[in-house]
Order: C-alpha cells, then sequence, then structure tokens
C-alpha cells in the first residue's frame, strides 16, 4: 500500500504529535532500551507504536526512513 501525496510525515519538531489513521504519534529522540522506550511511553500515557494494518505499515516505514535512526515498536517475545 501507497499513502496519498498528501500525507507529511514528519512534524515540524520532533515531539510534535502526528496523526495518521485516528492515531497520535510522537517521536522522541532518546537512547532506550526496548524497556525503556516502553516505560517512557507509558508514562505519558501512551505506548509503543504497534502496527495494526497495510497503510499503517507504510506510513510509519516512511516516517522512521526519513529519520535514519533505528526505533522501538511495540511487538515482542517474551520467550
Amino acid at each position: 500500500p501507497t499513502l496519498p501525496p498528501a500525507v507529511d510525515p514528519l512534524p515540524p519538531l520532533l515531539g510534535t504529535p502526528l496523526e495518521f489513521g485516528g492515531v497520535q504519534y510522537r517521536i522522541l529522540q532518546k537512547s532506550l532500551d526496548w524497556h525503556g522506550a516502553l516505560g517512557l511511553c507509558e508514562s505519558v500515557n501512551g505506548s509503543l507504536a504497534a502496527v495494526r494494518d497495510p497503510r499503517q505499515h507504510a506510513y510509519l516505514i516512511l516516517l522512521l526512513s526519513t529519520l535514519r535512526k533505528p526505533a522501538w515498536i511495540g511487538l515482542h517475545n517474551d520467550g
């Protein structure tokens, strides 16, 4: 899936809320492990991004590819 051309993936400033598909995202540049990133998100009543459909996946790939930095999402394996 591709995004409509009107979708601008980057906010004016990192940390500024982004909305796509009824979901709000914030990009925070901090060097944290997965548990630290999850804890930070939960401390502000949020969660790590979860990929729920192909359009959201395409959006997150586009968004994160512009940053060229690693990022955490909510997927995990407990065992």
